[in-house]
């Protein structure tokens, strides 16, 4: 860079330092900002993998839109590095609360849907993986959030 152009930089910051210190400011935010996202990534992907190793949790979620026979799932269960798998069966309906349909937030028809779990299936090595776990929430004494563990 040339004499003249440093000089006249240092001469616009001196006159402009509430400026000068405001775009400082700014970039380290920035940098702040980019900074912690950048580490943050990592460490919740990392507190996935745990959660659902300590957890049990499935890694491969199968549909089929014919369905799967025992067959099925023996063949499965015979893939190296497979540890375990279950079938089950789930069902998709509508809400009917008093003979009537009942409405989601938006209006539209509120739907559910269930799942069937074979807990014999779910126990292995004589440890039982689902445990229910009811809470009631303090806002509304009406509902109950509950979990499959």
């Amino acid at each position: 860079m040339s004499r003249g152009l440093i000089k006249e930089a240092l001469r616009s910051i001196a006159k402009n330092k509430a400026r000068f210190i405001s775009i400082i400011a700014i970039v380290a935010v920035g940098i702040s900002f980019y900074a912690g996202i950048s580490a943050a990534g990592p460490d919740m992907k990392q507190t996935a993998v745990d959660y659902f190793n300590d957890n049990n949790l499935m890694d491969i979620w199968m549909i089929s839109t014919v369905g799967f026979n025992e067959n099925d799932v023996e063949q499965i269960k015979k893939v190296e590095g497979v540890e375990s798998a279950v079938g089950s069966k789930f069902a998709d309906g509508t809400v009917v609360v008093d003979g009537r349909t009942a409405a989601n937030v938006d209006g539209g028809q509120a739907i559910c849907r269930a799942y069937g779990l074979d807990f014999d299936l779910a126990r292995r090595n004589d440890k039982d993986y689902v445990n229910i776990v009811v809470v009631t929430l303090k806002e509304f004494s009406d509902e109950v959030y509950s979990t499959l563990r």
